[in-house]
């Protein structure tokens, strides 16, 4: 957190003094062991569970809002001491770590890829000898299959999990690669691997343990552990574990799945996604909507609590948008004394982001990571000029909010910690109904709001609804905690230089970014 501390040069006091009571209370959470409850403050939610049916009934907005989410697909209470907000990425390595450990039925991770650095080394490790002490425990694994196959000096997340895990325990470990079907025969053969994955990939942040979940938008790397800003939430719901666990075997049942002789296969029925793509997409779509449907038919909107939560998936290339539209949903349809905050570190809205932003009355917020708080800042080759094509997406994105004059009401903002990179993403709406009730409703998982979060990945998120007081606060610390090393943004260009040549590219590179 030093690095934090030094890069923090603002002159408001107020912020500063919220910086460090975060420090405070961020060493305070440290101290505790992952699920255990939220120390003494769960009396919060205890004595106000009680009224929560009133309060609900009385904020008509909020009570809207969650019928819609219902439409949209189950939505699940949840007990407020079940809940527990992360901060940092070393309080993510150590709660994954202490939580394989203590895993004794099943594991259940699903990344993008894992990494090849010691401390994934040390998660898989920690799978390992969790195998060897518990002789019923499973473990299931979802990554991308292009990215886990990507070879760093020989090196792979595909090796790593075969030499430690597949090899030893093949009846007990299974490993499952998504295919993008964008990525069509014979292009799956002709393109390098980092040029494959620009086609879409397997996007889903979720990691289980036992009864535990936890949601995030980060991966399973050095950086994800040590520098790189996310955002962290678990929950130790049955219920709403159980149905990730549910999606995460749907993916991985049109995924193809890894041998313990390095060899890959899909299941029997199941179209190859290089060659037969359009029926792919129709048979992945059968199968998400099957879940979502099964859910629903289970799960019932009782008012009788003051926590909620709802996920959703996207799929865009299967025709599923549940995540976009509920996105889309919850910014076009907020009260006009709500505020909201929004965060993706790369920004690129679609135009249905665009439009629901620019077209609310609320204040609003948006911060993006600054071109050297960008996770391809300093990259080789064409990595280079990724941060450069968010940066100027971003101040078309100003100029647009000038020339409607909206820059009143809407701040952009730049993540500008010194010695870290920013990979958070999220939306928090604030309100406050006549009555005086806090609330607060958040968005967390692996969807950037972009392009290709709603048309190339696979992506989920949860929608997390709450009056409960302490709930509350923990997602205020969170936030502020998130934007204390921020900076408005206001037009300086010469922040994002870059050639000319990009500023022609913006239009075709948008549909990949």
């Amino acid at each position: 957190m030093l690095h934090f501390l030094r890069a923090y040069r603002s002159n408001n006091k107020h912020r500063q003094r919220i910086t460090k009571s975060l420090l405070e209370k961020t060493t305070k959470r440290q101290q505790h062991v992952p699920f255990e409850s939220l120390n003494a403050n769960t009396s919060i939610a205890s004595d106000t569970k009680q009224n929560s049916k009133v309060d609900l009934l009385r904020n008509e907005h909020l009570t809207k809002r969650l019928y819609f989410l219902k439409s949209k697909g189950p939505i699940f209470p949840v007990m407020p001491r079940s809940i527990q907000v992360l901060s940092e990425p070393r309080e993510f390595f150590e709660y994954l770590k202490l939580s394989i450990s203590n895993a004794k039925k099943q594991i259940i991770l699903s990344s993008l890829y894992i990494g090849i650095g010691a401390k994934s080394e040390q998660l898989v490790n920690a799978i390992k000898q969790a195998l060897y002490e518990h002789p019923k425990l499973k473990v299931t694994i979802l990554l991308d299959k292009q990215r886990a196959s990507r070879s760093s000096n020989g090196k792979s997340s595909r090796s790593l999990l075969l030499q430690n895990l597949s090899i030893p325990f093949p009846d007990r470990v299974s490993i499952y690669l998504y295919q993008t079907p964008h990525l069509k025969w014979p292009l799956n053969h002709i393109l390098p691997s980092q040029v494959n994955e620009i086609l879409g990939v397997q996007h889903i942040k979720a990691y289980i343990t036992d009864s535990n979940l936890l949601i995030s938008g980060a991966n399973l790397s050095e950086e994800y552990f040590t520098s790189r800003k996310d955002r962290y939430i678990s929950f130790q719901e049955e219920k709403i574990t159980q149905y990730y666990s549910d999606l995460v075997n749907t993916v991985s049942s049109f995924s193809f799945k890894l041998h313990s002789n390095d060899t890959v296969s899909l299941d029997d029925g199941v179209p190859n996604p290089s060659l037969r793509s359009r029926l792919f997409c129709e048979f992945a779509n059968r199968q998400l909507n099957k879940l979502k449907e099964d859910y629903e038919s289970r799960t019932s909107l009782s008012l009788n609590h003051d926590t909620w939560i709802a996920p959703s998936v996207q799929m865009g290339v299967a025709n599923i948008n549940d995540e976009h539209e509920t996105t889309i949903a919850l910014l076009k349809n907020c009260a006009s004394d709500e505020k909201i905050y929004l965060t993706s570190p790369y920004f690129n809205f679609t135009e249905n982001h665009t439009e629901a932003v620019l077209k609310a009355p609320n204040q609003s917020e948006i911060l993006v990571a600054a071109p050297q708080a960008n996770g391809f800042y300093q990259g080789g080759g064409l990595k280079k000029y990724i941060p450069m094509a968010y940066a100027q997406v971003f101040d078309d994105f100003f100029t647009l909010v000038k020339k409607q004059s909206q820059d009143k009401r809407l701040k952009l903002m730049l993540y500008c910690a010194e010695g870290g990179t920013y990979h958070a993403k999220g939306i928090w709406i604030i309100g406050k109904d006549s009555h005086g009730v806090n609330y607060t409703t958040t968005t967390i998982g692996s969807s950037n709001f972009g392009q290709r979060s709603k048309e190339r990945d696979i992506e989920s998120q949860i929608t997390l609804i709450t009056e409960n007081p302490w709930i509350n606060h923990m997602l205020k610390l969170e936030r502020e905690f998130i934007w204390g090393p921020t900076l408005e943004y206001k037009g300086e260009t010469h922040m994002f230089s870059s050639p000319k040549w990009l500023s022609w590219l913006i239009p075709i590179l948008k549909k990949f970014l």
